[in-house]
């Protein structure tokens, strides 16, 4: 569960980089990569620009739902590579911020509730 990730590392871990079991690094991994000039992460994105695509609808419209905003008003995607890397910090306070949001006991509860309206959930999204 990507958005639990705080609870894997050890303390006093500040960030956590996620890549998918098939992914290839084809060169070594350098700070800049990871860092840009003022030690802030890199955060990959790309802007929604062809919302007719159905899966461009599907993923803008559901990460809207999660976080309460209209979808017009989501202008980035971030499913947009792997090497996504976060601050521990920002996990607790998506949790929370979701649970509350959606007015559930827990993230878990929301996840179920999407799948038994068959919506979409991507942690990387609400990331």
């Amino acid at each position: 569960d990507k958005l639990r990730a705080d609870a894997f590392v050890p303390k006093p871990t500040e960030f956590v980089i996620f890549f998918d079991s098939d992914a290839i690094l084809v060169r070594p991994l350098l700070y800049e990569d990871l860092f840009d000039k003022r030690w802030r992460a890199r955060l990959p994105y790309r802007v929604y620009r062809n919302t007719s695509l159905d899966h461009e609808r599907a993923w803008r419209n559901s990460t809207a739902a999660a976080i309460g905003i209209h979808p017009e008003a989501l202008e980035f995607s971030f499913m947009a590579r792997l090497g996504q890397m976060y601050p521990t910090w920002v996990f607790l306070s998506l949790r929370t911020a979701l649970v509350r949001r959606q007015q559930v006991q827990s993230l878990r509860d929301y996840v179920e509730l999407c799948a038994s309206q068959q919506r979409m959930f991507s942690e990387f999204e609400v990331l």
